[in-house]
Parts: C-alpha cells; sequence; structure tokens
C-alpha cells in the first residue's frame, strides 16, 4: 500500500498531511465497527444494527470512491458473493464483515489503520473498565473455583464474558506491538514487560487462563520473530506448518482419536470440553457445502474457531479462507514481515480455543494482512501479466475523489515534545508512579468497602451444590452487609460465599485504586510539566 503525504517543502512536509476522501471513508468504517464491538454492542441490539449500517454506507463510498483494476473484482466480487450466500445459508454476518474489511484495503496503508485501531480499541478498553468500576454495567459476573482458591468471581468488566475480556486486551496488544515494530532496533523486552503487567492486571479480574496463556504465546512470537537473528530455513518450514496443524488438531483430532481414550480425554479437559463439542456438533450436523445456521446442542458452546467457520460457512469457504491464510504467511515468510507473522500466527492459534477468529466479534486483525496480501499480488501481477484486460481501470466515481489537507504540526509538536519530556524525566515519573500506585492502594485499602460476604445467583455458578438462599432485595434484613451479584428475583435461589471470595474482592479493589488512580495523579503531573516546559521555551523565544 502507498501512504501518500504530499508535500511542497520541508515545512509543509511537517506541517501538512493528505488523505483522499476513499481513505477517510474506509477509516469511518473502521472506526465505527471497532467503537461498536469495543463497547460491547452485538448481533440483534438496535444500537449495533445501527453501527453496522453507517459502516457499511461508509465502506460503500469508500469503494465509489476508488480507481480498480479488473484483476481486483477477479477476486472481490466472489467474495462478496460467498460473504452474502453465507448469510443466507446460515444466517452469520461474520463472513460478510470479514470480506468487508479485506476489499476496502486498496490504497490503504497499514500503519494507519493500526493507529485509528489501537486508539479507538484502547479507549473503549479503558472506558468499559472506568464505566464497570464507575457503578456501570458489568456484563456478567460469574463465580467458579480457580487457582486452588476455592470459589472467586471472575469479571468481564462490561464485556459479555470474562474470556472476551482478556481477548479483547489480546487484540490490543496486538495492534500496540504492531505500532512498536514500525520504527526497527527497538528494544522488546520494555514493551513486553508492560504488555505483560498489563496481562497480570487483566488476568486479576477474569481468571482467563486461555486468555492469559494467548496473551503469553503473542509476546513469545513476537520476541522470537523481532530477534535481531537470521530465520533459518527450517524454523521458515515449521512457522508455515503452524496453522494446518491448528486446523487438524482442532477438526480431525476431535473426530478420529477414542472418544473414551486417554488421550482424548485429557486434551478434552484441557481445553475445557472443546473437543466433545466439536465431535457432538461435526457427528450431529454433519458438514455442508456452504454453510447452516448453527443451533445450539446439549448444552455445549463453539469456542473453537476454526469448528465455527467449517459449520457456519461450509466446505467451500472454508477452503478458500485457509487457503488464503496458508499463501499470506507464506508471503510474510518470504519478505521477512516477522511482526505481522507474530501476530497472524499467534492469533490463529488462539483460534484453537477461542471463536473470534471467525465470529461477528470483530477481532480478526489478520484478515487485514490477508487483504493487504491480495491486493498487492494484484498490483505486481498487473506488471508482469500482457494481458490488457485484467489491467484496465474501472472508474466508478473514482474522478470525484479529492484530497482532503489535515494540518497536523503542532499536534506534532506536542507530541515529540511529549516524547522528548518522557525521555527527560523518565526515573522521576516512574518514581512517581510507583509512589502515587502504593498512595492510592494505601487510600484503596482504608477506604474499600468489606461486605461480610457475596450472593450471587445460582447460574451464574460452577463450584459444585451449596445451600440455597432466597433474597427479597425491597425487604432485606437491617444490619445486612453483603454484596448481591447478578439477582434472579426473589423467588430464585442464590449461593453465598465468604472468606476468600471477599478477600480477593479487597485485594482487587486495593490494586485498582493503585493503578488507576496512581496512574491519573502521574498523567496530571506530567502534563504538568509539560505545560511548565513549554511555558520556559515561549519566554526564551520570547
Amino acid at each position: 500500500m502507498i501512504d501518500k503525504i504530499i508535500v511542497k517543502d520541508t515545512i509543509k512536509s511537517i506541517d501538512v498531511v493528505n488523505i483522499s476522501l476513499s481513505e477517510m471513508f474506509y477509516y469511518l468504517f473502521w472506526i465505527i465497527m471497532l467503537f461498536a464491538k469495543g463497547t460491547g454492542l452485538y448481533e440483534g441490539m438496535r444500537q449495533y444494527n445501527i453501527c453496522l449500517v453507517l459502516a457499511m454506507f461508509c465502506l460503500g463510498l469508500k469503494l465509489l470512491f476508488t480507481k480498480y483494476k479488473v484483476a481486483d473484482f477477479a477476486w472481490m466480487i466472489p467474495l462478496i458473493l460467498f460473504g452474502g450466500w453465507i448469510y443466507l445459508h446460515s444466517k452469520d454476518q461474520s463472513a460478510f464483515i470479514l470480506v468487508a474489511v479485506m476489499i476496502g484495503l486498496k490504497e490503504i496503508k497499514l500503519s494507519r489503520v493500526f493507529k485509528i485501531g489501537a486508539l479507538v480499541w484502547g479507549g473503549c478498553f479503558v472506558y468499559m473498565i472506568l464505566r464497570t468500576f464507575a457503578g456501570g454495567s458489568t456484563g456478567p459476573i460469574l463465580a467458579h473455583d480457580k487457582l486452588g482458591l476455592g470459589p472467586i468471581l471472575r469479571w468481564s468488566l462490561g464485556y459479555t464474558h470474562p474470556n472476551v475480556l482478556h481477548i479483547t486486551y489480546v487484540v490490543l496488544a496486538a495492534f500496540i506491538l504492531y505500532l512498536w515494530n514500525i520504527k526497527p532496533g527497538r528494544k522488546q523486552w520494555k514493551i513486553t514487560m508492560w504488555l505483560m503487567l498489563g496481562n497480570m492486571y487483566i488476568f486479576m479480574y477474569s481468571v482467563s487462563f486461555t486468555g492469559f496463556l494467548l496473551m503469553t504465546l503473542l509476546l513469545v512470537f513476537n520476541l522470537y520473530l523481532t530477534s535481531e537473528r537470521k530465520v533459518r530455513k527450517i524454523e521458515r518450514i515449521a512457522l508455515q506448518c503452524i496453522l494446518p496443524v491448528c486446523v487438524i488438531f482442532s477438526l480431525i483430532g476431535p473426530m478420529i482419536l477414542d472418544g473414551n481414550g486417554y488421550l482424548f480425554q485429557i486434551i478434552n479437559h484441557a481445553l475445557n470440553n472443546r473437543y466433545s463439542a466439536t465431535r457432538i456438533y461435526i457427528q450431529e450436523l454433519g458438514l455442508s457445502l456452504w454453510g447452516i445456521d448453527v443451533p445450539s446442542l446439549y448444552g455445549f458452546a463453539i469456542d473453537c474457531s476454526y469448528t465455527e467457520a467449517l459449520l457456519s460457512y461450509g466446505c467451500v469457504f472454508f477452503v478458500i479462507l485457509v487457503t488464503g491464510y496458508m499463501f499470506t504467511i507464506h508471503h510474510m515468510v518470504q519478505k521477512g514481515l516477522w511482526k505481522e507473522l507474530a501476530i497472524m500466527l499467534s492469533l490463529l492459534v488462539a483460534g484453537v480455543s477461542e471463536p473470534f477468529l471467525f465470529n461477528a466479534s470483530f477481532k480478526n486483525i489478520t484478515v487485514l494482512f490477508i487483504g493487504s496480501y491480495l491486493f498487492e499480488v494484484v498490483e505486481n501481477s498487473g506488471k508482469l501479466n500482457a494481458v490488457s484486460f485484467w489491467k484496465k481501470e474501472i472508474f466508478l466515481f473514482s474522478g470525484k475523489d479529492k484530497k482532503l489537507s489535515f494540518r497536523i504540526g503542532k499536534i506534532k509538536n506536542i507530541c515529540s515534545e511529549s516524547i522528548v519530556s518522557i525521555c527527560n524525566n523518565k526515573v522521576k515519573l516512574i518514581c512517581i508512579s510507583l509512589l502515587a500506585f502504593l498512595i492510592f492502594s494505601g487510600i484503596g485499602a482504608k477506604f474499600a468497602y468489606q461486605p461480610d460476604s457475596i450472593y450471587i445467583g445460582v447460574g451464574s455458578t460452577d463450584c459444585g451444590k451449596r445451600e440455597e438462599k432466597y433474597l427479597n432485595m425491597q425487604e432485606l434484613e437491617e444490619g445486612f452487609n453483603s454484596l448481591v451479584y447478578e439477582y434472579p428475583g426473589k423467588e430464585k435461589p442464590m449461593y453465598e460465599f465468604s472468606g476468600n471470595m471477599v478477600t480477593i474482592e479487597y485485594i482487587r479493589k486495593i490494586i485498582s485504586c493503585g493503578v488507576w488512580g496512581g496512574g491519573a495523579l502521574t498523567l496530571l503531573i506530567f502534563i504538568g510539566i509539560m505545560v511548565v516546559g513549554y511555558n520556559c521555551s515561549r519566554e526564551r523565544k520570547g
């Protein structure tokens, strides 16, 4: 992709960036969909449907204002038809959304897409967490036996499940790692340390082992592939075998292993019954060419992305999808696109145990690499292909495409000064951050509410049978000093928990007070440093 920054002189190269209308419409599509999914909206909600319509309208404008070649439409139109056909057969809009992300990437630079993604997705992520802490929507709160501590709470922090919370963080980390690695030579241990600290903080609430391990896998892949050493031939071959292994392990393994055998039981237990779910769904529903509307069977959810794609998309599109991934991975290995490959492979491995790759969650950022690769292939083949028909350009409204000029001089100066200030005051800021963390943690320890017990609806627990209790929230006893989550109504049972669950909730409050309170204080002090530095520089110039 070609990122056009048109300049007239050296000064303007700093102050002005030109973005075409077609680019702007794709960024709007990207922002709207990220905002919708980043704030927890989902299919069926009116707000989500409005966002989807607006996003698709922007994408449609992007397509109209872009100049395409016949060769581009040779792969775009079949994919669009596949997406629509799958929706008609399976009522699953995810294939269409994945295709939409890819077909709009003509003349779009991925670095800008990732910058926008990091800002929007990161902003939504922080908003969802702070909204929960401020008393807003919590999302499902579950009580599970975890970590050998007995029943403890798992928080979704506004999302639809604790696992979704952690996968959302993994996607944010992928955005950040991509941007970090744009500038070569950066020290990986720094970003790895910060992202791992974030991983531990999110795990403190989600208690999602799969999410924690997948985030760790992303960091390991990034460290391995971005290290300053030559990747050997055997390693290149092994890297290209990861996706086939994931597909075979996820789809063929459950079908050929003995369901009562020792190996099947070990894998199934490690994957929390995902092997059993795949086996049951494939045996009961069979395979189709064009996909089906997958019903819920025997209380099992399909948490494997590859199983979900095979059943919902059908065999034809599934093979096309896997083939597209294989060619893209091969291209990355050949061209040495290691930062992209680290993200690609880690998320594809994550698809073994999480459904986000091929559902409508808009978390599968790997399709950005596929779309970019397909347009690059068409562009390169056009230089070699002597047949003029395939190189013929199709003008819809591309003649109306205009350049929009944005003056970013002030913003760029502020960012540059901020980076300089951080570097010059790095030790001070670290000390301030640690001190602020301790101060606000102490405040949290002093004032955090400590209930006698926690009540939670039986339907939100998975920790064995206990004494059932019933609460009428309108007629609580005097002196009632307990927290109530997932209240099912006065006629439905609840479980009461004390001990470790209450203690862990208290510890969580203390740490979060330190993290968010200390972070806010550090930010305010940093802004103060910036303002003082700016005023001093103005006085010197004056």
